[in-house]
């Protein structure tokens, strides 16, 4: 995968994760679980290909959601770092607080198979 390839990927997975997360904070239930689909697929497909690193550059956005999706998918090779990044999203004022202190739990505790 070229470098812009992959430079393209991490722009898509950003304006992704930025409309999910829009979509959770206005209640769309539908919509952002649908946005967490494509998500999945692309992180997948990230990860299938060994792209896993790149990801890191996410964990500088601005948007919360953003950063916990990276976070998230970094745990099994950047475990401290994604759990920073992830403790930060925890005091945030959006829902999103909820989901991050969740998957911290389910982390620790050996749930989350990535």
């Amino acid at each position: 995968m070229s470098e812009t390839d992959v430079q393209a990927l991490m722009n898509k997975v950003t304006d992704l994760c930025v409309e999910q997360g829009k979509a959770m904070d206005e209640g769309d239930s539908i919509s952002a679980n649908e946005l967490h689909e494509k998500i999945s697929i692309i992180m997948s497909n990230v990860k299938a290909q060994g792209q896993l690193s790149e990801l890191k550059q996410l964990l500088q956005n601005d948007d919360e959601n953003v950063k916990l999706w990276a976070a998230t998918y970094l745990l099994p090779t950047e475990e401290e770092l994604a759990l920073s990044v992830i403790s930060q999203v925890e005091k945030s004022d959006r829902l999103l607080s909820i989901e991050a202190t969740t998957l911290k739990d389910m982390w620790n505790k050996g749930m989350l198979n990535l």
